[in-house]
């Protein structure tokens, strides 16, 4: 016998399907054993957080990081929850892709706790939506594949509630499609597990479920033993809305069994515990079923007036699930015209990458089609210069200053090419030397080990690329070599001091800025001829 009140006890009784995706998604993933590297911290702020919006938007910065980090186990936690996030919103399409991304690399990964759980997530999406065979395939994979993780992990608790209430979502499917024998058999292979870890909230669950399919099958005697036993354990544990539960489903019981008096004793049970916390559809159940006793009565005043505020909460609840689901789709389309809108801005942003690149091209090959114009000209002028010298001895003097010229310019042309495209006025170019001379000689900012050229231009407020060209251009040097002639200038100093005598060579070496004293050693005697060691003997004994 199905009786439409009954099914007021599945919304709470009976554990809901949705349910299984938040335990599968933030319970069981083994997130809390990751290390909070920057993609666990984005993760762990997006399942504390309660806004959707801010949800998506930290799960995917957490998808960012852990793909640059190539974190690919955190990855299939984070496809998870955001599958579990899109089917809050309503988003199905698009929390299947989530899911199926999850899978995926749990599969690569050999994750069988994470295949399990997103097979889970994916049968109450199969079940919510119809799709039974899918669902069941989908639960008893999952479950299959916890029994043998289960043996291996010794069978915690943890794992065995999660066993529990998959064996009862698996019932909740088969008393869908009418097959109340097999509903029966997992009902209570869930209940016997809820025992063996003792969770009595899942267990007045399993006796609630179980006394229903036997109301159902017209087994009243066992229907009403499991209902008692549920509403007992309700009871002791203190759970408000189990209780009022387990009390209107005996309170149905017996008003079917024609026993008025029990059906009002139960019904009147609801109202025992704090009334303030009942829920709109407890209070709608509660009032229907004053009404029918009322009337069973003969009491129509009563029965009429309990049945008007009947319809009064129906009335409120149906407009406050349509608001509730207007609220829904509203999430959901925001959230797809952002998405949409973030993939319109990939699109652009790609465009103009390509259209740069294109454009570096063109640039690069009319530059090269210049300096070869010009490296033709040159070589047409000089030879054109040569022939028109006859004299030997004027011919020798101008190799010899060609030859100068020459490796002037070999220092010079190997630079062209990257500065060619910026001329430097010469009154910022001044003021940029006095700057760095500045912040050199008055700040000795040689002084520091880790000194980079991105970290002088940023001192300069001015570019990498314009600072190397300002070195290049007024010393004839790069950067590196520009700051290591102040390095050793500044160790010939300590080291001609004889106040400094206390420091070895290579306490002179730090001292200078320099990080390895090797490299000190070189430089040094390539600038002054001497190794320090020796420089620092002359110095002592001119001295």
């Amino acid at each position: 016998m199905k009786i439409k009140s009954l099914n007021y006890n599945k919304k709470y009784g009976k554990t809901p399907l949705f349910l299984t995706v938040l335990f599968c998604a933030l319970f069981l993933t083994g997130y809390s054993e990751k290390k909070l590297d920057s993609a666990g911290i984005f993760l762990d702020s997006a399942m504390q957080s309660t806004s959707i919006d801010k949800q998506i938007s930290l799960a995917k910065k957490a998808l960012m990081h852990s793909l640059e980090e190539s974190d690919t186990l955190i990855v299939g936690d984070i496809y998870n929850l955001l599958g579990t996030i899109y089917q809050e919103v309503g988003i199905i399409d698009k929390s299947l892709q989530m899911y199926m991304e999850a899978r995926e690399l749990y599969k690569k990964n050999n994750n069988r706790n994470g295949t399990s759980n997103v097979l889970n997530n994916l049968g109450v999406i199969y079940g919510n939506r119809g799709d039974y065979e899918l669902a069941l395939e989908h639960f008893k994979g999952a479950i299959k594949i916890k029994q043998q993780l289960s043996n291996f992990d010794q069978e915690t608790d943890g794992v065995q509630s999660y066993l529990g209430g998959s064996f009862n979502n698996i019932g909740l499917i088969y008393e869908l499609i009418g097959q109340n024998d097999s509903a029966l058999y997992y009902f209570n292979k869930s209940l016997q597990i809820r025992k063996s870890i003792n969770d009595y909230v899942g267990i007045a669950d399993s006796y609630s479920n179980i006394g229903i399919m036997y109301l159902n099958s017209n087994n009243n005697a066992l229907s009403e033993q499991y209902l008692l036993k549920s509403f007992i354990i309700a009871d002791s544990v203190g759970n408000n809305r189990l209780y009022r539960n387990a009390a209107a489903n005996l309170s149905e019981f017996y008003f079917l069994q024609g026993d008025i008096n029990n059906a009002e004793k139960y019904i009147d049970y609801c109202y025992e515990r704090d009334s303030s916390d009942i829920a709109i559809d407890i209070m709608i159940s509660i009032f229907d079923f004053k009404s029918k006793i009322s009337f069973s009565r003969n009491d129509y005043k009563k029965a009429y007036l309990y049945q008007k505020r009947y319809m009064e909460l129906k009335d409120s609840l149906i407009n406050e699930e349509t608001e509730s689901h207007i609220a829904q789709l509203q999430i959901a389309h925001e959230v797809q015209q952002k998405e949409e809108r973030i993939v319109i801005l990939k699109k652009e942003k790609q465009i103009e990458i390509k259209q740069n690149k294109l454009k570096s091209r063109v640039l690069f090959i009319l530059f090269i089609f210049l300096s070869i114009t010009a490296a033709i000209a040159f070589v047409f002028f000089r030879q054109k210069r040569k022939l028109t010298f006859s004299n030997k001895e004027l011919v020798k003097r101008n190799l010899e200053i060609i030859s100068v010229d020459r490796n002037k310019k070999e220092r010079i042309d190997n630079t062209p090419t990257k500065y060619a495209s910026s001329a430097l006025s010469d009154e910022k170019k001044q003021q940029t030397i006095s700057n760095l001379k500045q912040i050199l000689e008055e700040k000795e900012l040689y002084l520091k080990k880790d000194l980079t050229i991105e970290l002088t231009a940023a001192k300069l407020k001015i570019s990498r690329t314009y600072l190397s060209q300002i070195v290049n251009e007024t010393f004839n040097s790069n950067f590196t070599t520009f700051i290591n002639n102040y390095r050793i200038n500044h160790a010939v100093q300590l080291i001609s001091d004889p106040a400094n005598s206390k420091y070895s060579i290579a306490g002179i070496a730090e001292l200078s800025g320099f990080h390895s004293i090797s490299s000190f050693n070189t430089l040094f005697k390539q600038k002054t001829g001497l190794t320090p060691s020796a420089f620092r003997k002359i110095a002592i004994i001119n001295d």
